[in-house]
């Protein structure tokens, strides 16, 4: 008996995390569907405008119940779906913060192997020993 209570339990929960809110997997799988053709932020923008229609729906459901866990869920499930929505604005916003205006030539300095080195290190070492030899040559 108890082996079907978490089946059913497990199940509830699988299609629960499944429908199209976006916070959870469901507005996720749809929001990856919606990308190829929308864009990300637009399609983002979509999969979180319907997670937060559905909170409100959920909360609606759960105050008229009187199931308080629905209500809380379906806070978090608003907040949640409008942080999202923020972090991938401000992550859009960003790199095209970083891509637009940026000069056509950008020129890049050679990786220090390739660089000329050894004349820094020969004077380096030059200094370093000249130091060590005024030093040690007072105390002869």
């Amino acid at each position: 008996m108890l082996f079907f209570i978490l089946s059913a339990v497990n199940l509830a929960l699988f299609l629960f995390n499944l429908l199209p809110s976006f916070p959870m997997d469901g507005g996720r799988i749809f929001r990856a569907f919606m990308t190829p053709k929308f864009g990300r932020l637009k399609a983002t923008a979509l999969a979180a405008r319907i997670g937060r229609i559905m909170a409100v729906a959920f909360g609606i459901f759960g105050l008229f119940h009187g199931n308080f866990i629905l209500v809380l869920i379906a806070i978090f499930i608003y907040q949640a779906a409008g942080a999202e929505y923020r972090a991938v604005y401000a992550q859009q916003m960003s790199q095209d913060w970083f891509t637009i205006g940026q000069p056509a030539d950008i020129e890049v300095s050679p990786p220090p192997y390739a660089r000329n080195v050894a004349s820094g290190w020969k004077k380096w070492k030059r200094q370093t020993n000249a130091f060590f030899n005024d030093l040690f040559k007072n105390w002869q």
